[in-house]
């Protein structure tokens, strides 16, 4: 697991100022490590000290919004994975929201495969509770990400909630 100091040197700086940390719940009570990086354009001062909740919530009704799940090894932390989320949201002006699963990062519990679908779910039920819209919610797996996002997508469509 990366140490904080890690983390904080990626988000330092004009990542700092659209970057929020974002703790999930679990409908089976972990709590999961979770980052919400907004796009370049949905801040104002790209030196503040991180969004405030009125920049976060418009930008989680107003654009896109990134399920970003990782493969197998290390964390969200990852300089490539932090080097993907960054290029989605500056390319394509999109919100990513980056999980570390359980038993990853600062995640509690130990990874199951059912326990990583609970995770996603937990990440997409934020995003909903948080502003965004399902139609607007967009999931990339990389790797161990691509079968958790399958389950996930299998998960919504049989509750009507999402097609393919």
């Amino acid at each position: 697991a990366p140490n904080s100091m890690y983390i904080s040197l990626l988000l330092t700086g004009v990542l700092a100022s659209r970057t929020v940390n974002v703790p999930l719940q679990t409908r089976d009570g972990l709590k999961l490590g979770a980052w919400l990086l907004l796009p370049p354009v949905a801040v104002d001062d790209p030196f503040a000290q991180g969004p405030s909740q009125d920049v976060i919530s418009n930008s989680l009704t107003s654009r896109p919004t990134v399920l970003f799940f990782h493969g197998n090894a290390a964390t969200r932390a990852m300089h490539f994975r932090v080097q993907h989320c960054t290029t989605y949201a500056a390319r394509f002006g999109v919100n990513v929201l980056a999980v570390d699963y359980r038993g990853f990062g600062d995640s509690e519990g130990y990874p199951s495969e059912q326990g990583l679908v609970i995770d996603a779910r937990a990440a997409w039920d934020w995003a909903i509770s948080n502003g965004a819209n399902p139609d607007d919610l967009l999931l990339v797996g990389l790797s161990l990400g691509t079968g958790v996002v399958s389950a996930l997508g299998a998960e919504l469509a049989r509750e009507g909630t999402f097609t393919t």
